[in-house]
This record gives structure tokens, C-alpha cells and sequence, in this order.
């Protein structure tokens, strides 16, 4: 902290001096974290859908209040693409010895691989800019693939069955739970296992069997000429969007 003092001489037609004292003193901006372990914000590993708020306390420790603005330059957009958002996005005016808390919320809508970042203020007085804190966290979740997403088991000869395999991957970072919901086509389909877990990075293998009990037919008419005539046809055994639980 320094204190300036200068003396100012006014002139006046060489006849008359007049002193002006001029005083003042250099003032540091300090404003300074409450907690040293806020330096970094660590919201871990979340999952999809998650919603976490931290907060981060300071104080401004000078003699003069402070006021400060963390819109900077794409730096709004930037922690919206790992789906952060900091509070107060308008600029804060902090007085002496005055506590604040500044909000930082993550809440992932898909998965995030590691990210560090730095959330930086700017002196609104000056236009310097400071690091405020690092920001760092991840999102894992559950992301499944599969090769077909129908299967055909063509004719199947009634109160027989045939197996077909069906390959999911698990590409994500957690185990999926599942259950199959088979309610409208247990008569006909069936799922093993029905139940159970994925492990994440793994491939699953379930046995999808078709077991007609019944021909399911419909009576067409077909003309021909002058000729008329019905055929029964049989038709096809179908269901689409057969559920999962995951």
C-alpha cells in the first residue's frame, strides 16, 4: 500500500501563490477466497441427469469495494458446452470487508470425459482480468449399441421354437441394469436373460426365441376375370418397439 502527497502551487499574475495539498493512497484489490480448498471445484463423477450446485465464498479484503463481471469473452459459452452455469452472470459489486457467494450448478445431459477449466473474473474499474477458481468434473453414463435393430425368423412351424442370438454393447461407463417388458408378445416371444446387467465396455448376448403356438390366417378375396375367389392367408407375426427397461 503506498500513500502518495504532493503540493500544488496556483500562480496568480505573479502576485499570489496558492497551495493545494493533494493526498492519497494506492489501495491493492484483494479479494480473496474464504476456503483455500475452493480454489478447485471438484464435482467428481455425475451421471446423466444429475443436478449439483457448490458454492464459493469470498471476502473483499481491500479498503475500496470491488466490482467485478465474469462475463468475459465466450467463457458463458464455453462452460455451456459441459453444461455449467455461474451465478451472478451481471456484474457484482463487493464493499469492504463484504462476503459474497458466487454459485457454480453442473447438470449433464450426456456424457463428459474429464474437463478442467478456469472461471476468470474481470476489475471492472481497471478491465484486468484474474483467475477466480478451476472448475473440473466428468458425467458417465449408460450408452448401448446394437447391429440390428429388427429380427426376422421367417416361417416357424406351429408348437415348434427357434433361437436367435441378439448382441448389445455396452460402450458406456456404468453397468446398465435391464428388464425386458414382454407383456404383449410373452405368448409368442421370448427374452433370455430377462433380467439383469450389462457391465460397462462388455458385450451382452440374449437368446430371443419365436415359439407360434397358433396360424395366424385372413381370408382374402382375389378376382380373376370373371371369377371370384377367397384364399386364407397366413399372416405375419409382428411386433415392433418391444420394450426394455434399462
Amino acid at each position: 500500500m503506498i500513500k502518495y502527497q504532493e503540493d500544488v502551487y496556483f500562480d496568480i499574475n505573479g502576485l499570489h501563490k496558492i497551495k493545494f495539498p493533494i493526498s492519497g493512497e494506492g489501495c491493492p484489490l484483494k479479494l480473496e477466497l474464504l476456503k483455500a480448498e475452493d480454489k478447485l471445484v471438484d464435482f467428481g463423477i455425475k451421471t446423466v441427469g444429475a443436478d449439483v450446485t457448490k458454492y464459493v465464498n469470498v471476502q473483499n479484503n481491500s479498503k475500496r469495494a470491488i466490482t467485478l463481471s465474469f462475463d468475459l469473452d465466450d467463457q458463458k459459452e464455453n462452460y455451456e458446452k459441459y453444461f455449467l452455469r455461474y451465478d451472478p452472470q451481471k456484474e457484482l459489486t463487493i464493499k469492504p470487508r463484504e462476503r459474497k457467494q458466487i454459485t457454480i450448478n453442473f447438470a449433464p445431459k450426456t456424457r463428459l470425459h474429464q474437463f478442467n477449466l478456469i472461471l476468470s473474473y474481470k476489475i471492472v474499474d481497471n478491465g484486468e482480468i484474474r483467475k477466480f477458481c478451476g472448475v473440473t468434473g466428468s458425467c458417465h453414463g449408460i450408452d448401448l449399441k446394437y447391429i440390428q435393430d429388427q429380427i426376422n425368423f421367417g416361417p416357424v412351424t406351429v408348437n415348434s421354437k427357434l433361437t436367435k442370438k441378439f448382441n448389445v454393447s455396452n460402450i458406456g461407463d456404468i453397468p446398465a441394469r435391464f428388464l425386458w417388458d414382454l407383456t404383449y408378445c410373452k405368448k409368442v416371444f421370448s427374452v433370455r436373460p430377462k433380467k439383469g446387467v450389462i457391465p460397462s465396455h462388455e458385450d451382452f448376448i440374449f437368446d430371443v426365441t419365436f415359439h407360434p403356438y397358433v396360424v395366424k390366417s385372413e381370408k382374402v378375396k382375389i378376382i380373376k376375370g370373371d371369377k371370384e375367389e377367397i384364399r386364407e392367408e397366413i399372416q405375419e407375426i409382428r411386433f415392433d418397439k418391444v420394450k426394455c427397461v434399462i
